[in-house]
């Protein structure tokens, strides 16, 4: 686990390059046939398009982009339906053995990488700030599934598949808050509103009170969304760590002793899970 943390602070490590591109189509766990980890995938794309649809079907505006919530789902299903595709592919041509694959990671691999981390950084993002700050009492089937389902979706995900985190790139995903905080400034400057006609995307994104709210940009730029990828690259580390102790305990072959009439002779046999079987 140790190796595993070192390894992580190298300057490649900012890039979307990996060794090892067969992880990015089949789940972490072999015991997961590709065809239900297939559709695994499948469902979620059904699942997050449909929500989709009500969400703009419900908003019904032009305004539509303009929520952080919003733009985080949409980036959800466009992860989910990227991921989706790209499984049904390898898994259609039979390519999924590591021997299939060149060393140098897909384009299209890469870009499913990031958006997989950015999902799942975003995702639990924009739980934690509804909750904390926009939350008003009322809860709908669609505020449950963009401000909780989401996190959920992101969280049992990355127990399943094999794809990998890196720290360096949470750069990316503060990358992606500052471009949205920088959207609300030249929002608020240009006079635009929200749905309810106010002068502000959310209350706690009003530029009017400009210290508090830099600070709290501040605040989930450099602290919440380290923490929150952190958290993401401590998952994907349990997941390793009991993976690779989970297929070290499969190695080992059991241990069975034949008795002997001559206590001196007592033999100790390897039998093999083959032999056991057969037995």
């Amino acid at each position: 686990m140790c190796g595993l943390i070192k390894e992580q602070f190298r300057l490649n490590n900012f890039t979307f390059r990996h060794d090892e591109p067969y992880r990015f189509v089949t789940p972490e766990w072999k015991k997961i046939p590709q065809i239900v980890f297939l559709m695994w995938r499948v469902c979620w794309v059904i699942w997050h398009v449909v929500w989709l649809v009500l969400s703009i079907d419900d908003e019904g505006n032009e305004k539509w982009l303009i929520y952080l919530t919003n733009i985080s789902y949409l980036m959800l299903v466009v992860q989910s339906v990227v991921y989706a595709i790209v499984v049904i592919v390898h898994t259609s041509k039979g390519t999924l053995h590591p021997k299939n694959f060149e060393t140098k990671t897909p384009w299209y691999l890469q870009l499913n990488w990031f958006l997989t981390t950015l999902s799942f950084d975003t995702a639990v993002v924009v739980t934690i700030l509804y909750w904390t700050l926009v939350y008003t009492g009322r809860l709908g089937p669609l505020s449950m599934v963009t401000h909780a389902i989401n996190s959920v979706y992101v969280i049992s995900d990355i127990i399943i598949y094999a794809i990998p985190v890196r720290i360096f790139h949470v750069v990316y995903v503060a990358l992606y808050a500052l471009l949205y905080a920088i959207f609300s400034v030249i929002y608020y400057v240009c006079k635009g509103t929200n749905t309810k006609s106010l002068p502000y995307i959310y209350k706690a994104l009003d530029w009017s009170n400009t210290l508090p709210t830099l600070g709290l940009v501040a605040a989930v730029i450099f602290v919440a969304i380290p923490l929150i990828h952190l958290f993401q690259f401590a998952l994907y580390t349990l997941r390793t760590y009991v993976h690779g102790r989970c297929e070290a305990e499969r190695s080992v072959a059991p241990v069975s002793i034949k008795e002997n009439p001559d206590p001196a002779h007592t033999e100790i046999e390897v039998t093999t899970e083959t032999e056991m079987a057969v037995q």
